[in-house]
């Protein structure tokens, strides 16, 4: 009856249309994983999606004699005769696009034979109403994601959105699928927050945690549901639940740990899949930076707890390299999102000899940062936990500034960069973030220490150890988780000159300290350093003291180690 292959477009006009611009012009097929599909983001391109054109094909040649108008001498009245039968009236949908194809207005009536022809194919086929653009996404990004999780079963992919919007009873479900089901809710939710529809968002989070409370048992036993705590503990971190972020990090870290001393739990579970998960653990993590701290992160203090995560992350899976995360950060960074990131330098600092970065910031991006730090503590005076908070990046800043001048500046700069913060340091009290100051100060204290050693002139001996002892006394005001390493300097540094000039190599090991916060851990690197990077955690929102608790016990096992190292080195004490 109608020729439908002139009407319904094909694949190759689908993936056409679907497409991102530059996954069009290479003719490659796009998944369109918004809000940058996963090549432009491999390429690191900007991901652009048209709107859809409409593809109207061209009529072949029965059809253009079919609807060839009339000779005018047959118009007036007259008709050919034919032995072709009347065609039967015919219900057909009209789809009547207007100016804009993407919301057609659809009119239902009946063909007249004799007043109108037959309208061409392409306007009568009744097509299926357009599908939500929402749903598109979702259903998109569960298949991408579903793919990537080596440990999701294939043959469980009918738990998808029709199935879980129609109403799946999970009290009706196996142990197995339960979890399974879990997990698919806690992606939904994770990807409905992407898209910001936070109602089907909070209700596939609902229905995820009541599942998860009927099994806590098997939490250390059953995968999919540790996969499930990883999106919860994303979910409520891009909401700002950093106590329960932090619950549910915990306890997938309890799990991974306990696969890892009982790696035969279950026989689906191989030491393989167990890497897998860690893996896909640390990417997930990850992906939190990458996706969606440029779109909903606006506390600084939860970024920095996110950056954290990360790091620790890095240092449990050396073989990943964090560069490419921090390009792609910066990739997708607006200007805002930087001015909140940039002071984070004590996480993403990179040394230049262990992984030939570009990412290294040079002491005329700190000149910038520090800058922008300042035109913001100008604005925030009148608060003062958040002006504290904000003289704490500024003394990180200064830190980091001052170990690129080290490098490459002149002795003079650094002297003056050191003394500053120092004076900085004792005019200001940094008792809600003494973790962020402890370090840069003694990096600057070192320095002075260093240029004592070297001077001859009285006076400026005597202006160094009163600047020396002045930061000395702060440091033993933030002491704290420093006191293993802060007060036994503190009390060789307050003693006389030549005591000081006798130990100046034991001052010296708090340089190297300072040193590696501003690098992750690499194989090359390990060993006393991490005593500063771990004991460096420090919430930076005033009301966190249950994230520190939680952050502490998470570390616990990683720290006994370092601290076991630390003590053994600082024997000679």
């Amino acid at each position: 009856m109608f020729n439908i292959s002139n009407a319904v477009p094909t694949n190759e006009d689908h993936l056409s249309v679907n497409s991102c611009s530059n996954c069009n012009k290479s003719h490659r097929k796009c998944d369109r994983m918004l809000p940058i599909c996963t090549e432009c983001m491999r390429k690191n391109k900007n991901c652009i999606y048209e709107k859809p054109k409409r593809v109207k094909r061209k009529k072949t040649i029965s059809q253009e004699l079919r609807y060839e108008p009339y000779p005018k001498s047959h118009q007036n009245n007259t008709s050919i005769p034919s032995t072709t039968p009347a065609p039967k009236q015919l219900y057909f949908h009209n789809i009547n696009y207007g100016q804009d194809p993407q919301s057609p207005s659809i009119t239902t009536s009946i063909q007249n034979p004799s007043n109108q022809p037959t309208a061409p194919p392409f306007h009568t086929v009744a097509e299926p109403p357009p599908v939500d653009s929402d749903i598109q996404v979702l259903t998109q990004s569960f298949e991408r994601t579903m793919l990537n999780i080596p440990f999701f079963d294939s043959s469980y992919k009918k738990y998808q959105y029709v199935q879980i919007e129609n109403g799946v009873d999970p009290e009706s479900l196996p142990l197995f699928d339960k979890c399974l089901f879990a997990l698919v809710l806690a992606m939904k939710s994770f990807y409905m927050m992407r898209i910001e529809k936070m109602e089907a968002a909070d209700r596939s989070l609902q229905l995820c945690k009541q599942i998860v409370s009927t099994t806590h048992d098997t939490v250390m036993t059953n995968y999919h549901l540790a996969a499930c705590f990883c999106y919860l503990a994303l979910i409520h971190t891009d909401r700002g639940h950093v106590e329960q972020s932090a619950y549910y990090a915990h306890c997938l870290r309890g799990y991974l740990k306990r696969r890892e001393s009982q790696p035969t739990l279950d026989r689906a579970q191989s030491t393989d899949s167990l890497k897998i998960m860690q893996e896909k653990y640390m990417r997930t993590m990850y992906h939190l930076v990458i996706y969606h701290n440029n779109y909903h992160v606006t506390d600084l203090g939860r970024l920095f707890k996110c950056m954290l995560c990360c790091h620790f992350l890095t240092k449990q899976h050396r073989h990943i390299d964090p560069t490419n995360t921090a390009h792609s950060v910066i990739g997708y960074a607006n200007e805002e999102f930087i001015d909140k990131f940039m002071p984070l330098t004590d996480v993403l600092r990179y040394d230049l000899d262990n992984y030939k970065s570009t990412l290294t910031f040079t002491p005329e991006m700190i000149d910038l940062m520090t800058q922008r730090m300042k035109a913001a503590l100008s604005a925030v005076t009148a608060e003062p936990g958040l002006y504290s908070r904000r003289m704490s990046f500024y003394m990180i800043a200064q830190g980091a500034k001052l170990q690129c001048l080290q490098r490459t500046g002149p002795e003079d700069k650094c002297k003056s960069v050191a003394m500053h913060l120092v004076d900085v340091s004792g005019g200001h009290m940094f008792h809600l973030c003494h973790h962020s100051v402890s370090g840069p100060l003694a990096a600057a204290i070192t320095l002075l220490c260093r240029i004592l050693d070297k001077t001859d002139d009285t006076q400026e001996q005597t202006m160094l150890m009163d600047k020396i002892q002045s930061g000395v006394s702060v440091l033993r005001t933030l002491g704290l988780k420093y006191k293993i390493v802060i007060l036994k300097y503190g009390d060789v540094i307050n003693s006389t000159e030549g005591v000081l000039k006798t130990h100046h190599q034991h001052i010296q090991l708090l340089s190297d300290i300072y040193s590696n916060i501003f690098m992750p851990v690499s194989p090359s690197n390990q060993g006393i350093g991490d005593v500063s990077l771990n004991n460096n955690v420090a919430p930076l929102v005033e009301t966190d003291h249950h994230f520190e608790m939680l952050m502490n016990e998470f570390l616990k096992e990683e720290e006994k180690s370092v601290h076991q190292e630390i003590s053994e080195d600082l024997s000679f004490l």
